[in-house]
């Protein structure tokens, strides 16, 4: 069917696909496990706060969300992240705290 549907993917931007495949899907989850890799990729960076918000707001819900990301604010917002670098999990303050050190 196309890339988020074949009409969606002729009719709207990258990053409008990339905002409805990770904001909007967000806002319907509920009890359920997600897995995204880089969401960031096609989002705004006002997207990405509003994608953190939905992710919050869905993790009350009852979801599990699991994010494999570069953005920075992504990271700030999460309790712990799990460095693949360091093999373990961490807080989000001292996982940027070793790579501003690096």
């Amino acid at each position: 069917i196309g890339y988020a549907g074949a009409l969606s993917s002729r009719l709207n931007s990258h990053g409008e696909i990339m905002k409805f495949f990770t904001i909007d899907m967000l806002k319907k989850a509920k009890n359920c496990i997600v897995f995204l890799d880089e969401p960031e990729s096609g989002l705004s960076l006002r997207n990405q706060y509003k994608f953190i918000k939905e992710v919050q707001k869905a993790v009350k819900r009852q979801c599990q969300i699991f994010i494999a990301t570069h953005s920075l604010p992504i990271i700030q917002s999460q309790a712990e992240v799990y460095s693949m670098e360091h093999k373990k999990w961490m807080t989000s303050d001292n996982f940027i705290k070793t790579q501003k050190e690096e």
